[in-house]
């Protein structure tokens, strides 16, 4: 989907009927993304990152340096109703600051299986 940092992207049209799918994944950029998904847009697993994990963290002021659309997520594993979020450190320092503090890259590998049925 387009990046929320940038403009206004499409969710609907982002998660519209396509083939049936055994399981879902959503990308965006943007991690705030996750407060706009819904249980009935069947998304099982959302993608992104932005944050670069905090990036330099110092010890109770690094949430200050998170930048826009972060949306309260920093990096990791997210439960959401919907399914689950996950938000990459990623891998370069990017942006105007170009090193990190106590924020390893990382180069993630999810596996992802289909949902059961009970």
């Amino acid at each position: 989907m387009d990046d929320l940092s940038l403009g206004w992207p499409n969710l609907q049209e982002a998660t519209a009927e396509g083939p049936e799918a055994a399981y879902t994944v959503l990308l965006s950029h943007a991690p705030l993304a996750a407060r706009f998904v819904g249980p009935a847009m069947g998304v099982d697993l959302l993608l992104s990152g932005h944050t670069h994990g905090g990036q330099i963290r110092i010890p109770l002021l690094w949430r200050l340096a998170l930048p826009s659309c972060h949306g309260g997520y920093a990096h990791g594993l997210y439960r959401e109703p919907w399914g689950y979020h996950y938000v990459s450190r990623g891998y370069d320092a990017g942006g105007v600051i170009t090193l990190r503090f106590r924020c390893p890259r990382e180069a993630t590998f999810l596996e992802v299986s289909p949902k059961t049925r009970a």
